[in-house]
């Protein structure tokens, strides 16, 4: 599992936050599996989603 951060992906953006969530949405869609089913393939909802940021396409577990 590699969890160092590939900075250049957020070289656009000038928001601490901004950078934290190109960050956390590449790591997870890249390196996290699903740890209520083991699915090997979590999915992210689109940006702005009130309950939740990825979901399991397997099981339906959502996940923030």
């Amino acid at each position: 599992m590699n969890l160092f951060f590939e900075r250049k992906l957020a070289d656009k953006y000038t928001s601490p936050s901004q950078k934290i969530r190109i960050f956390d949405r590449r790591l997870v869609d890249k390196q996290v599996y699903c740890p209520n089913c083991g699915h090997l393939d979590i999915d992210k909802y689109e940006n702005n989603k009130p309950v939740a940021d990825f979901f399991c396409s397997k099981c339906r577990e959502d996940y923030e």
